[in-house]
């Protein structure tokens, strides 16, 4: 009992820190994104043209 509670809050902790970093990446990588239409507007655009 004791050692298996002790395991969920390892794992409790585990899941946190995934998901603190899974924040920390989207974040970055939405800021990458925005940095890029700021610096290359143009580009954005004909990316999307071509996708579209």
């Amino acid at each position: 009992m004791n050692l298996q509670h002790l395991n969920t809050i390892k794992i409790l902790q585990y899941l946190v820190m995934i998901s603190e970093h899974f924040k920390l990446a989207i974040v970055i990588i939405m800021e990458l994104v925005l940095i890029k239409m700021i610096i290359k507007p143009s580009n954005i655009i004909k990316n999307l043209l071509i996708w579209v």
